[in-house]
């Protein structure tokens, strides 16, 4: 069986990689007659690799030795929507047009406060309290000078 399952083999398997084939054979009389032992629970989960063929050569189990049902799955698959509770989407207000979306607003393409020069900003430590004046407000000369470079 495999590495970690202690439970008895039952099955074993081959396969042929030219032909993409993976068989499920009953357990051989010798162990060389085939790839690999499986036991039950691992030979009925076995899945070949994509775009392989899997051939179960197993005798079927009559009805009374079938292993028993597997517990019902936690996940709930979802249930359809009555035709009554169906709600059509609700349309989206048109978006504004590319020639309105176009021109910025005027208050952003000017400063609104002018400065002279970028020597008049008060930019020495205050002294008194051990730190530099207060950083410059939204509006500062330097922000508009910026601004204005950019374009």
């Amino acid at each position: 069986a495999r590495p970690a399952c202690e439970a008895p083999a039952t099955a074993g398997y081959n396969f042929d990689g030219l032909a993409r084939v993976v068989w499920i054979i009953p357990i051989p009389e010798t162990s060389n007659q085939c790839a690999g032992l499986l036991c039950r629970r691992h030979a009925d989960a076995m899945t070949p690799p994509r775009s392989w063929e899997l051939r179960d050569m197993r005798p079927a189990l009559p009805e009374h030795f079938a292993p028993a049902p597997s517990a019902p799955s936690r996940y709930m698959a979802p249930t359809p929507i009555a035709a009554s509770a169906y709600q059509p989407p609700v349309p989206i207000p048109a978006a504004k047009t590319p020639a309105a979306l176009a021109a910025p607003p005027a208050a952003l393409t000017e400063p609104t406060i002018p400065y002279s020069s970028v020597d008049d900003l008060d930019s020495e430590p205050d002294e008194e309290a051990g730190q530099t004046a207060e950083p410059a407000g939204p509006y500062s000369p330097l922000l508009a000078r910026a601004f204005r470079a950019a374009g």
